[in-house]
C-alpha cells in the first residue's frame, strides 16, 4: 500500500477492500501529521519568532535607553552581544539549524553596531554607506551557508543599499532605470540558483524563499509596466523590462504547473490582468470604461478562482 494516492484510496474505501484498521493505519502514516512533525514544526517557528523578538528587542532597548547610557557602556553591550553569538558558533558542536539562527542574529547586530558606532562619534556617513558596510561585512557569513533567512536578510540589504544609492548618489536618474536594475537583478539571482540547482540536483533554499523570489520578480515586472503606462519610462528600459518578464512568467508558470506550484500559477496571470486593466484605464477615464473594468474584474475572479481551486483538487488526487 506504499504511495497510494487519494483517489485509489477513495476507491478502495468505497469497495469496500480494506479494513478500517488498515485504513485509519494508513491514513496516519501517508495523509496525517504525526506528532513529530508538530514538534518539529513548532521548534522552528519559535526558534525564529525567539530570533526576531531578540533582535527587535535589542534595538528599542538603545532606542529607548540611548540618552540614559554610557557610549562606552552602549558599544560594550554591542560587542558582548555580538561575541555571544558568534562564539558558540566558532567553538560548540551546535545543529546547523542554531548555528545558522546564531549567524543571523549576529548579522543583525553587525547593523546595530554600525548605528551605534555611528550615532556616538557622529561619523557622518550617509544612509547609503551604512548599508552598504552593513551589507559588506556580513557577506563572507551569507555565502558560507545556506539559510533561507539569512540570505532574505541579504537580500533586503543589498536593494536597501540600491535604492538609497540611486537616491543620494545618481539624482540624475529616474525610478525607469532603478525598476530595470531591480528586475535584471533577481532575474540574473533567480537564474543562478535554478543553474546550480539543476546542476547539483538538489535544492538550495527552502520552498519559501525560491516562492518569494518569483513574487519578487512578478511583483517588480508589474510594477514596472505600471508605473510605464502612467509616467512613461526610457523606452530601452521598458522593452528590457517587457522581454525579461515575458520569458519569466512563461518559464515560471510551466514550472509552477510541472511542479505543483500553485504561487506562480496564481500569480501571474494576476499580474496580466492587473496590466491589462491599467492599459484600458489609460485609455479612458470616462464611467463606462470603470463600469466594464469593474465587471472584467469581477468575472476575472470568480472564474479564475474556481480553476485554480479544481486545480488545487486535482493535485490532490494525483500522485505525490
Amino acid at each position: 500500500m506504499e504511495n497510494i494516492n487519494k483517489t485509489e484510496l477513495d476507491t478502495l474505501v468505497i469497495n469496500g477492500k480494506l479494513p478500517p484498521t488498515e485504513i485509519n493505519q494508513l491514513l496516519e502514516t501517508e495523509y496525517y501529521h504525526n506528532k513529530k512533525d508538530w514538534v518539529n514544526f513548532l521548534s522552528r517557528f519559535f526558534l525564529g519568532l525567539g530570533s526576531g523578538l531578540i533582535c527587535a528587542g535589542v534595538i528599542f532597548f538603545f532606542a529607548f535607553n540611548w540618552d540614559d547610557i554610557h557610549k562606552f557602556i552602549k558599544l560594550g553591550l554591542v560587542v558582548t552581544l555580538l561575541l555571544g553569538g558568534m562564539i558558540p558558533v566558532l567553538f560548540l558542536k551546535l545543529k546547523p539549524l542554531y548555528k545558522h539562527i546564531l549567524l543571523t542574529i549576529s548579522s543583525v547586530l553587525i547593523g546595530v553596531a554600525f548605528a551605534v558606532y555611528g550615532q556616538i562619534y557622529q561619523t557622518g556617513a550617509d544612509a547609503y554607506d551604512f548599508f552598504l558596510g552593513w551589507t559588506i561585512f556580513v557577506a563572507l557569513w551569507v555565502f558560507s551557508t545556506r539559510f533561507s533567512a539569512l540570505w532574505l536578510l541579504f537580500f533586503t540589504l543589498t536593494t536597501v543599499t540600491t535604492v538609497l544609492y540611486f537616491d543620494q548618489e545618481l539624482n540624475r536618474h529616474s525610478e525607469d532605470l532603478l525598476m530595470f536594475v531591480f528586475v535584471l537583478k533577481f532575474a540574473i539571482i533567480y537564474v543562478i540558483i535554478n543553474g546550480i540547482e539543476y546542476v547539483k540536483k538538489e535544492k538550495l533554499f527552502d520552498r519559501w524563499f525560491d516562492n518569494l523570489l518569483q513574487v519578487a520578480l512578478v511583483y517588480l515586472v508589474t510594477a514596472s509596466i505600471t508605473l510605464n503606462l502612467i509616467s512613461e519610462f526610457n523606452n530601452y528600459y521598458i522593452i528590457g523590462i517587457v522581454s525579461i518578464g515575458v520569458v519569466y512568467y512563461i518559464v515560471l508558470f510551466l514550472k509552477g504547473l510541472r511542479l505543483r506550484n500553485i504561487v506562480p500559477v496564481s500569480a501571474i496571470p494576476f499580474s496580466i490582468m492587473w496590466i491589462i486593466s491599467t492599459c484600458l484605464f489609460r485609455a479612458s477615464h470616462e464611467i463606462p470604461m470603470i463600469i466594464f473594468l469593474i465587471l472584467l474584474t469581477a468575472v476575472f475572479m470568480i472564474v479564475f478562482v474556481n480553476k485554480l481551486l479544481t486545480l488545487l483538487n486535482t493535485w490532490k488526487n494525483e500522485q505525490a
